[in-house]
C-alpha cells in the first residue's frame, strides 16, 4: 500500500482494510507495535479489527481456527492471530486475564498446529521442533511436601491442565482420552514434549522450540529474565498468567515478574500483548460472578 493522506474518517481507514487486508495510518492513536484495536464506524454496525505494525494497521482473519479451537471474542481472537504469527514477527507473546480466558487452550492448541510431530494424528506445520511447558511451583495450598519419581513425575500435577488440554484437543479429531493420553506420552518420551523447571533452567538455551510458561505472576523478576535470556533463534515464547490471583508472599500485584516484564516490553516490535477482561471469560456464569464478587 503507498503513502495515503491523513484519513478524515475511521470508515475510510477500514475500507481500506475490508479491500486491501492493510491501511497506512498516522499514528494519531499513539499505539504500540503490535498493539490490536477494534475500530467501529460511528452510525452503522460495521466494525474490523486490525493490529498496528510500522505505522500500519492489517485486518485480522475474520475467521481463525486452530486445530479446531475458533476463538469466542475478540481478546481470544487477538491472541490466536499473535500465537500464531511467524516467530519472525512476534517471537514474544503475554497472555493476562482471570481463569476461564482459554490462555491456555489457545497457546497448547497453537502450539500442537505448528509443532513437527511427522505424519500423527496432530496435523503440524513444522515451524517448531518441540514444545516446552514450565510454571512456577507456587502451589496456592500447603506444600505437599517430597514427590517420589523423575523430574517429569514430580512436575505432572502441577502441569496437569496443560495435559487435559492436549487430551482434550485430540478428541476434538476424533480420537478418545486414552488414545489422547498415549499420543501424548508419547511425544513425551520422543522429546517433542519437554517439561521445563526453573530450577534447573540457567545454562539451557531453547532453540527451534514453543515455549510456554504458566501462572507467571508467581515469578520474580530475576526468574522472568533469566527465562527470557535463555530463548534462542527460531523460539516462539509465550507468557501466561493473572496478576490478581497471586500465591506467592514476597510478590505483589506490581512487582511479579508477569507485570515486569508486560511493562518493560510495551512498545516493543517483538511482543503482542493482550489483556482479557473479566466479560470474555468463557467459564460458567458462577465462576464469572466470582470473578467480579470475590476481588
Amino acid at each position: 500500500i503507498k503513502e495515503e493522506p491523513n484519513y478524515k474518517s475511521i470508515g475510510e481507514i477500514m475500507d481500506k482494510l475490508f479491500l486491501h487486508k492493510s491501511a497506512q495510518v498516522v499514528n494519531e492513536w499513539k499505539l504500540n507495535e503490535n498493539e490490536y484495536v477494534i475500530l467501529k464506524e460511528e452510525f452503522t454496525n460495521r466494525s474490523a479489527i486490525a493490529y498496528f505494525k510500522k505505522d500500519v494497521l492489517y485486518k485480522v482473519p475474520d475467521i481463525i481456527n486452530i486445530h479446531g479451537i475458533i476463538p469466542k471474542n475478540a481478546g481470544q481472537r487477538f491472541a490466536a492471530h499473535a500465537l500464531m504469527e511467524a516467530v519472525e514477527s512476534i517471537p514474544l507473546v503475554i497472555l493476562k486475564g482471570p481463569a476461564g480466558c482459554g490462555k491456555t487452550l489457545l497457546s497448547i492448541a497453537a502450539a500442537m498446529e505448528q509443532i513437527n510431530y511427522g505424519n500423527q494424528s496432530f496435523s503440524a506445520s513444522g515451524k517448531y521442533d518441540k514444545l516446552v511447558i514450565m510454571r512456577s511451583n507456587t502451589l496456592c495450598d500447603n506444600d505437599q511436601g517430597y514427590l517420589k519419581g523423575t523430574l517429569e513425575e514430580k512436575m505432572m500435577p502441577l502441569l496437569a491442565p496443560y495435559f487435559d488440554n492436549l487430551s482434550y484437543l485430540y478428541t476434538m479429531d476424533g480420537g478418545t482420552a486414552k488414545e489422547g493420553d498415549m499420543i501424548i506420552e508419547d511425544m513425551i518420551d520422543r522429546g517433542i514434549i519437554e517439561i521445563g523447571c526453573f530450577a534447573y533452567i540457567r545454562g539451557r538455551s531453547f532453540a527451534n522450540s514453543f515455549v510456554i510458561v504458566d501462572e507467571a505472576q508467581n515469578l520474580t523478576r530475576n526468574q522472568i529474565k533469566t527465562l527470557v535470556t535463555r530463548i534462542g533463534i527460531g523460539t516462539k515464547l509465550v507468557i501466561l498468567g493473572d496478576p490478581d490471583q497471586i500465591d506467592t508472599a514476597k510478590l505483589d500485584k506490581k512487582n511479579n515478574g508477569l507485570t515486569y516484564l508486560s511493562e518493560k516490553f510495551k512498545g516493543s516490535k517483538l511482543c503482542a500483548q493482550i489483556t482479557f477482561t473479566a466479560h470474555e471469560c468463557v467459564r460458567s456464569a458462577l465462576a464469572n460472578e466470582a470473578i467480579e464478587l470475590l476481588k
